[in-house]
């Protein structure tokens, strides 16, 4: 957390350690500087904006892994940082005709021949030590700059930094090294060597990109109270802010922003009288702070742009939340977020207005903003793995203000199957969900009141299998979680019937989605198996092949066990034996239950089922005495019971039929 500072007058460009808000840096107290004498030489390797810098030198950070932005990212910067002491290392590729994204200063476009102006923007002594840099020979700027990097109120560390810019292929480059100036080492800066191969690689940033597509129109209402807006309303034109915008009370660009608030161009020193601290009116905390003063009837702490979120957290205890890069979360509309917390700089601020992250953390944020070169008042940064982009170019990390009452949860309906439908096996279940202000990341299916799955992404569904529930009514619910962590209602209920298991059947579909059918072959008495997987349709002779299935009388019956393995029940031809020709997931076997189980010798056709409780049952009918045998599996293993004899169900001819009612009971 951090603490209003004094404007820093620094290099702009000076880039801080990446997540140096969350990394617990400490002050440390000043020391000699350390003895001159050789210094052993560190590399840095990176591919940046498609080029292979190599960059080594006496203070390039040691045991750290370097950060590099993703290609096609506006501000394309590799860096690396260590702490005990503080130290710091970034290379940064401009494109010609790139501007770089600023929040204080005004940096000139990326040119040719113009390292002079960005030299002059750095706004320190160019009196620093020579680097070699794509073989050029180019004298470093030296910086003085401090700052809050604990997040300590109060705290400070002096920093020391030198920069260097070359123009080289194509590109504009600034080369940053920094250090904790308590414990600076002798001949700091000097032997650096920056080179490549490839410096003239084709840039992957897309100059030409244009800024979030904007709401309408400005609505002018009457004056805010003094009290809590909900996101979404219009905030009006504040009492205490009769003359806006420059004093012409036009806002930049002529249109409306994100809930009616004003963005403001530069051109005077004109405060911005908002309640609390002033700043100018152009400024881009400016803009933050009315955002929030207005909103919420609060007085504003004031700071630069990379103390926004975090000085108005500290000033309102338990009004809202702090986030930050790292925290498995994304900034969602209604947030103030703040970029470079943590830099030797003064960063910059905006107010999000909408925000697309997916279930990965992954996407895009938009805010509203002012004091940004070329973005008209609307912008927008990329998130990945839940990190924000630090869009500034000054270091650090990124962090936002998060109100936790303001967000509206999500909502969530199930879209199928339709209400009184029957069902049985494999159902899809559909749902769909909207949120207000952020986005779902995930829609969970429950059946009867339990969790039956989760779909992370639209459409949303999942796949229920219905044999773990008995037949009969059932009902189907959702409930939607959004990227703000909040979970929706429960869904009104959707009721559906799930249907007993079907007649005996010679036909199956697989786990994996194959469907067989299974068959006797008429000449031959073969069991015959054709089927449909991913590549089409197929005919394989299970008696013929290796597989060696017994010919058989009558049909096959098959069924999908809980297991997921496919038992196919046959009588054998010769002698009457009960055969299974199974399969699990090491491939297809044959198994004679008569000869293992004493299942005995069947006439006619058999007849199989799986029950609600995942038994499986083989009806038969002895060849000898017509009893009715049940061989049958549970969780113990296999066994034969003779229904006749223990049951007295009278001897019968022909071939059996099973059926499990919506009760659960099996006939």
């Amino acid at each position: 957390m951090f603490t209003p500072l004094k404007p820093l007058k620094k290099s702009a460009l000076a880039v801080a350690v990446a997540a140096a808000a969350a990394s617990g840096l400490s002050v440390l107290p000043a020391h000699a500087q350390t003895p001159a004498g050789a210094r052993a030489r560190h590399q840095m390797a990176v591919t940046l904006d498609h080029v292979a810098v190599q960059v080594s030198g006496p203070d390039v950070p040691v045991g750290v892994t370097p950060y590099v932005a993703d290609p096609g990212n506006s501000v394309q910067v590799a860096s690396m940082s260590s702490t005990k002491p503080y130290s710091y290392l970034s290379v940064m590729a401009v494109p010609f005709g790139e501007t770089l994204p600023q929040s204080i200063y005004a940096f000139p476009e990326s040119k040719a021949g113009d390292t002079a102006a960005w030299t002059r923007a750095l706004h320190g002594t160019p009196n620093g030590p020579v680097a070699t840099i794509f073989g050029q020979k180019v004298r470093g700027t030296i910086v003085r700059s401090h700052g809050n990097l604990t997040g300590k109120r109060g705290s400070r560390t002096d920093i020391r930094a030198i920069e260097w810019v070359v123009d080289q292929g194509g590109r504009t480059w600034v080369v940053n090294l920094q250090h904790d100036q308590s414990v600076l080492p002798a001949g700091f800066g000097t032997g650096l060597t920056v080179s490549s191969g490839n410096s003239a690689a084709h840039t992957s940033v897309d100059v030409k990109r244009l800024s979030a597509t904007a709401p309408a129109s400005l609505v002018r209402t009457p004056m805010m109270q003094s009290n809590d807006v909900p996101l979404g309303g219009d905030l009006g034109l504040p009492s205490w802010w009769n003359s806006t915008c420059d004093g012409n009370g036009s806002p930049l660009g002529s249109s409306g922003t994100f809930m009616g608030l004003q963005v403001c161009g530069g051109g005077t020193d004109k405060n911005d009288l908002v309640p609390g601290k002033q700043q100018l009116e152009w400024q881009c905390a400016d803009l933050s702070d009315r955002y929030l003063v207005q909103r919420y009837g609060l007085n504003g702490p004031g700071g630069n742009g990379n103390q926004e979120a975090a000085n108005w957290y500290n000033a309102y205890p338990g009004k809202f939340q702090l986030h930050s890069n790292g925290d498995h979360a994304a900034p969602v509309a209604g947030d103030v977020i703040s970029f470079a917390v943590g830099a030797a700089a003064n960063g910059h601020t905006g107010v999000v207005y909408s925000s697309s992250v997916d279930s990965s953390g992954n996407g895009m944020v938009y805010f509203v903003d002012q004091n940004w070169t070329g973005d008209n008042g609307y912008n927008k940064a990329s998130v990945s793995n839940w990190n924000v982009e630090e869009r500034t170019g000054e270091g650090g990390t990124v962090q936002w203000l998060h109100d936790p009452n303001s967000a509206t949860p999500p909502v969530a309906s199930v879209s199928g199957p339709g209400a009184g439908s029957v069902v049985r096996g494999a159902v899809t279940l559909s749902a769909s969900a909207s949120d207000s202000v952020g986005t779902v990341d995930q829609v969970q299916f429950l059946v009867d009141g339990t969790a039956v799955g989760t779909a992370t992404s639209a459409p949303y569904h999942v796949t229920w299998n219905t044999l773990t529930v008995p037949p009969g009514a059932h009902t189907i619910t959702v409930r939607a979680h959004n990227t703000a962590g909040q979970w929706g209602a429960v869904s009104s209920p959707q009721p559906v019937t799930v249907s007993p298991s079907s007649a005996i059947s010679n036909a199956v579909v697989e786990p994996n989605g194959t469907t067989d059918v299974f068959t006797r072959a008429a000449s031959t008495g073969h069991l015959v198996n054709t089927y449909r997987d991913g590549t089409g349709w197929h005919v394989s002779d299970l008696t013929a092949g290796t597989l060696g299935t017994p010919a058989l009388t009558g049909r096959a019956a098959a069924v999908v066990q809980p297991n997921d393995n496919v038992d196919v029940l046959t009588v054998n031809t010769t002698g009457g034996h009960l055969t299974n020709t199974w399969r699990d997931s090491t491939g297809w076997h044959v198994t004679d239950l008569t000869s293992s189980l004493g299942t005995p010798a069947a006439t006619g056709s058999p007849t199989a089922i799986v029950q609600p409780n995942g038994n499986t049952d083989i009806l038969t009918i002895n060849t000898t005495s017509g009893h009715l045998t049940n061989t049958w599996s549970d969780s113990t293993g296999w066994h034969v019971t003779d229904l006749t004899t223990s049951l007295g169900t009278p001897a019968a001819t022909g071939t059996p039929t099973a059926i499990t009612e919506p009760n659960g009971n099996v006939d």
